[in-house]
């Protein structure tokens, strides 16, 4: 018999399911001293494209664009779009305290720098 708390809709392994291969990644870039108080850029602010996740990931481009979307559902992430470019990226706050505040951090994205592929590698 399956624990009640996983026949509930709340259940964050139903709604991330195998998204979470993408929040590990974007997680990855992270600095090693982020605590999860306040939301923090992916990578520093660069710009990120979906074709870059993918190939990391080994899995389709639209793949990477449902996991996405399922990971920005659950309040876990969200982007800027650098036009033709790709995102900026920002993991939400992890501790339940702030959960889904925004809160002001010193770093600013840099639409403006190189493409995510050089820290991915």
């Amino acid at each position: 018999m399956r624990p009640a708390t996983s026949q509930t809709p709340n259940n964050i392994r139903k709604k991330i399911g195998p998204a979470v291969w993408l929040l590990a990644l974007l997680w990855d870039s992270m600095p090693a001293n982020w605590t999860g108080d306040t939301f923090l850029y992916v990578a520093g602010g660069n710009v990120i494209s979906d074709a870059e996740l993918a190939e990391r990931l080994e899995v389709s481009q639209r793949r990477i664009a449902k996991w996405r979307s399922r990971l920005r559902a659950a309040g876990m992430i969200g982007w800027l779009v650098a036009q033709g470019r790709g995102r900026v990226f920002w993991i939400a706050a992890a501790n339940q305290g702030n959960a889904g505040e925004l809160k002001a951090v010193e770093q600013k994205p840099a639409l403006t720098m190189p493409a995510a592929s050089r820290w991915l590698q």
